[in-house]
């Protein structure tokens, strides 16, 4: 039973990230004519066969489905071999207030101001330098941004961007708000997106010109 359970985590493990990640264009084919035959989106196609087996919930059928799109390949096993033991004897210090870009962006921005934090290079090669610093500067002018509009700790935002620097400075700025950011890819279609802010509940979306007609 443990062998299977891990069967079907490896094969939904495998499928998102393949899905989410690498976009393997045979793959993508595939999956768009499963959605297309079920009149399902990707998002909920994905969702249903993730309910359906991390929760044990009705789903569509979907599992069935798996295997013809992704082949299983048994790994090497797992590295935890006594879980009882290991969950008694966890532990984590967690401290009371914790925020990542109080905590980790600015205080590296005081504590040595031309650290680098970030190096981003185009397709081109160009390349752009951030430090901790400009992290720090550039978040902080995104905070205020966000505040203008409304947007408060609690608050739910979709962030749909490339992958490029602003990505970053606004889920820095996002968390020193202390909001719910959720990242999505750019090749999601106006289906999915219109799914997951329904979903969601988002309070606003935050993204790029070239997919904003989505």
């Amino acid at each position: 039973m443990k062998d299977q359970k891990g069967d079907i985590l490896h094969h939904i493990i495998v499928c998102m990230v393949r899905y989410s990640v690498t976009m393997d264009d045979d793959l993508v084919e595939k999956i768009d004519k499963i959605c297309g035959s079920l009149a399902m989106s990707r998002s909920e196609w994905l969702n249903d066969l993730c309910i359906k087996h991390l929760d044990g919930a009705p789903g569509s059928g979907v599992q069935a489905m798996v295997s013809a799109v992704i082949p299983c390949e048994s790994g090497p096993g797992h590295n935890m071999i006594d879980y009882g033991a290991a969950y008694a004897n966890f532990s984590i210090d967690v401290p009371e207030y914790f925020n990542f870009g109080y905590d980790v962006i600015d205080r590296w921005a005081e504590r040595d101001r031309n650290k680098l934090a970030l190096i981003w290079v185009d397709q081109h090669g160009n390349e752009k330098k951030y430090s901790f610093r400009d992290l720090k500067n550039l978040s902080n002018g995104a905070a205020n941004i966000l505040l203008k509009y409304g947007i408060k700790r609690g608050d739910r935002v979709m962030l749909m961007l490339p992958r490029i620097p602003e990505w970053w400075i606004f889920v820095i700025a996002l968390i020193k708000l202390g909001a719910v950011f959720c990242p999505c890819p750019t090749m999601l279609t106006p289906s999915d997106i219109k799914y997951r802010i329904r979903a969601g509940k988002f309070r606003m979306v935050i993204t790029d010109y070239e997919n904003a007609a989505k």
